[in-house]
């Protein structure tokens, strides 16, 4: 009975070639007994060849391609997404930040702590109350700088809407050029609109109207409390939030102008 080959393949082909190299003498191919004559014709030898060049090329792009798209999917694995990345920097910012008030003298960390309306306490207490303050202007910021985005959005829109007649209008009151076509004059009067500070002005209103609506959600002795810790004389409700709003002013202003600053000539 005829010796039946369940190699691979692969394995077939690389056992020919090591015969035909000489490597390895009298030894059969996988799954198959040696054969009488160790003579092979010539035509044989070449096909076999072929066979197993082809064989093994398979073979080797294989494993490359295998290892190409593990390291591909491990890269993907060990690279931070963009939440986690910037939980990672929001961090590395407050360890920085930590080191450099623990660097400085109690009296200034006091007198930093009560500038923010905090109690006087703790070294440490007073530090991670700075902190938090901190960490909440940043929030502030990179959300103005997500409103400034939907801001300029609207406003283009709303150029854009506008006839030719009323645009060429409200380009002469800002003391511009009327001449090209409409594309660039709604291009050029959102870049004055821009350069006027309009952005900071739109992003401050909706700032005060938020944190006016969280104020008025507040009752009146938390109200109060708040106000005696900034230092804000406390009458009516309506009074304490006018009063709160005025003293928060300066770091609402602060946080949308350094929102601007961030998004450059956006």
């Amino acid at each position: 009975m005829k010796q039946v080959c369940t190699a691979s393949p692969s394995k077939f082909a690389a056992a020919l070639l090591d015969i035909l190299d000489g490597s390895v003498e009298d030894s059969p191919l996988p799954g198959m007994k040696a054969p009488l004559e160790p003579s092979i014709p010539e035509g044989k030898i070449k096909q076999a060849r072929k066979r197993s060049a082809s064989a093994m090329s398979e073979l080797v792009e294989a494993r490359t391609s295998k290892k190409a798209k593990t390291a591909q999917l491990t890269k993907a694995a060990a690279a931070p997404k963009k939440g986690q990345k910037g939980q990672l920097v929001e961090t590395n910012i407050a360890n920085q930040r930590r080191k450099e008030l623990r660097a400085m003298s109690l009296p200034m960390i006091k007198q930093t702590a009560l500038k923010k309306g905090h109690d006087v306490a703790g070294k440490e207490k007073m530090i991670d109350a700075i902190l938090k303050d901190e960490a909440r202007s940043r929030a502030n910021v990179r959300r103005h700088k997500d409103n400034a985005k939907d801001v300029l959005l609207q406003k283009r829109q709303e150029f854009s809407q506008l006839k030719n007649k009323q645009l060429m209008e409200l380009m002469r009151a800002y003391a511009l050029q009327t001449k090209g076509t409409k594309p660039q004059r709604v291009e050029r009067l959102l870049a004055t609109w821009k350069e006027q500070g309009e952005i900071e002005k739109v992003l401050a209103a909706q700032a005060f109207k938020a944190r006016k609506t969280e104020l008025m959600g507040m009752d009146k002795q938390s109200l109060y409390a708040l106000c005696v810790k900034k230092g804000v004389d406390a009458l009516s409700k309506d009074v304490l939030v006018d009063r709160l709003l005025i003293h928060e002013s300066v770091d609402i202003w602060q946080e949308v102008v350094e929102a601007r600053r961030q998004l450059g000539g956006a």
